[in-house]
């Protein structure tokens, strides 16, 4: 038997003392304090390289980007009155009948779960649920037990039911359709015995009657922004994962665009929004990716993979058997997203089967994968990020002639305007630093390279100075004509080292029409 190291007795001792800090919370001290400071105090005690740190919070932000979609559009649910909109619906269509509201809650708990996440149903819609029994006359005990219950039932039905779905399989997500043909007739099962257990254990309480008229909350234009955002969201998030795209970047921009059109149609500054939502969630994820990593370089990981490859090899069924068992234990005693971490590693490095094994086998080399390497995919999917990003352009001129106008001096509002990005992208680069350029890149780099963002500038002191006098329209097409056919000239003569597409009638009409557009825009 391997004697223990001082590193390795260390590192375990810190991982120890911080996970049960995050567990009990000792001096009433927030989570992501003793993540953090486990995940520091390896660094500095040099147990885990500084390098190998930020490349584990890089790895983390995936989870981090879901979870801020995921709170800002829970968020706006619960400010804008969905949820309560929604608990006061069924208490209306339950006519007074308690069995009927119990079933409308779990159907709304369910719907909640499988299309935004389990933390949505458990933390927002559960006090909705609450104040609508309560108006309902009703004991609200079985339908508080019903949005608990089924926000664990239902949140492997889809990879964006539960955010631990993404610390568990990382970059091994499997695909939309391997994941269902893994995981639907589990989660049917489950969401159906929950219900039936439900229903028996409950049904006393359910046989008393309860007010069949309840007061319903007009549910407002931004309400209804928010619903469509989260609908929106999940139609893309569902896309995504069919593509097997990543999730995480595509939940923080439609969580990130549903927050911005309801503040715009309210008018109001987002300081409203933001400040009730527990941020602390993303330095406690971070935190705890890289006390995985300093434990995974004790060689805990490669032990348990070892020990998983060979009782797989042995006998198959009762490993998975065991091991499941295990990995639940340890998810309701300790914290589910440092086991689900060690989870995913071991059954990744052990190159075991899993959801989806065969549509992408998994590489233990892949385990430190660089975050959001790029993978080939095909270019059309992108059209609709692109045309988001597009979408987005079309505000940016009257935010910014709005600057000008508190700010006065045009220049100011130009520096104001470009801060909050330089800021934004700061951050991004100090959590995801790698790949770093080589000395032959910038070698080969043209002198005209960096110049892009200052090209990008003229069009911001284009839409402070002049949105206002010519509209947003106007103003909009006249950059994106210009655009396009300045585009179609660096096509057609390779400019700026882009590969040749050479001008034909279908591209010459495009431009013409584009042409006409503008002019009737500006005409009317």
């Amino acid at each position: 038997m391997t004697a223990i190291t001082i590193t390795e007795g260390a590192t375990w001792a810190i991982a120890a003392v911080a996970t049960g800090g995050v567990i009990a919370r000792p001096w009433r001290l927030p989570e992501a304090i003793w993540a953090v400071l486990g995940a520091t105090s390896l660094v500095a005690f040099g147990l885990a390289p500084w390098r190998d740190a930020l490349n584990a919070i890089g790895r983390s932000a995936d989870v981090c980007l879901f979870l801020t979609g995921m709170m800002l559009l829970a968020e706006l649910a619960r400010q804008q009155g969905v949820f309560d909109w929604l608990a006061a619906l069924a208490v209306r269509r339950a006519r007074g009948s308690a069995n009927r509201l119990f079933a409308l809650v779990f159907g709304i708990g369910t719907a909640v779960t499988v299309f935004l996440s389990n933390d949505a149903t458990a933390v927002v819609l559960t006090p909705a649920v609450y104040a609508a029994a309560k108006a309902a006359k009703a004991e609200p005990l079985p339908y508080l037990f019903a949005c608990a219950f089924i926000a664990n039932a239902a949140c492997f039905v889809l990879p964006i039911s539960n955010p631990a779905n993404l610390v568990v399989f990382g970059s091994h997500m499997p695909p939309l359709l391997a994941w269902l043909a893994q995981f639907a007739a589990p989660s049917l099962f489950s969401i159906g015995a929950t219900y039936v257990v439900l229903r028996l254990t409950q049904r006393a309480s359910l046989r008393e009657p309860i007010a069949q008229q309840v007061d319903m909350p007009a549910l407002s234009r931004a309400g209804r922004l928010s619903a469509c955002g989260i609908g929106v969201a999940a139609v893309i998030l569902l896309s995504a994962s069919a593509l097997d795209i990543r999730l995480g970047l595509p939940k923080f921009l439609a969580g990130a665009l549903t927050a911005c059109a309801v503040l715009i149609d309210q008018r109001r500054a987002p300081w409203d929004l933001l400040k009730p939502i527990s941020w602390s969630v993303l330095p406690l994820v971070a935190g705890l990716f890289v006390m995985v990593e300093g434990l995974a370089r004790t060689g805990v990981i490669e032990r348990l993979s070892q020990a998983l490859q060979a009782g797989a090899q042995s006998s198959p069924a009762a490993t998975s058997w065991v091991a499941a068992a295990i990995v639940s234990l340890a998810g309701n005693l300790m914290n589910n997203l440092q086991v689900g971490l060690v989870a995913g590693s071991t059954r990744i490095a052990s190159d075991a089967p899993g959801p989806g094994a065969g549509a992408r086998r998994a590489d233990p080399s892949r385990l430190i994968r660089a975050p959001f390497q790029e993978e080939p995919m095909n270019a059309l999917w992108l059209y609709p990020f692109i045309l988001g990003a597009g979408a987005l352009q079309a505000w940016g001129p009257p935010m910014n002639c709005a600057l000008r106008a508190a700010l006065t001096n045009p220049w100011l509002a130009s520096l104001v305007s470009f801060l909050p990005i330089v800021a934004f992208l700061i951050v991004i680069f100090a959590c995801m630093p790698w790949p770093l350029p080589t000395t032959a890149s910038l070698g080969a780099m043209p002198w005209w390279a960096p110049l892009g963002g200052l090209i990008g500038a003229f069009a911001v002191v284009g839409g402070l100075q002049f949105v206002d006098r010519v509209g947003a329209g106007a103003f909009a097409g006249l950059t994106i004509t210009a655009n396009i056919l300045m585009s179609l000239a660096i096509d057609h003569f390779g400019l700026l080292r882009m590969e040749v597409r050479s001008m034909n009638p279908g591209r010459a009409a495009g431009a013409m029409l584009m042409v006409a557009g503008i002019a009737l825009i500006a005409r009317f």
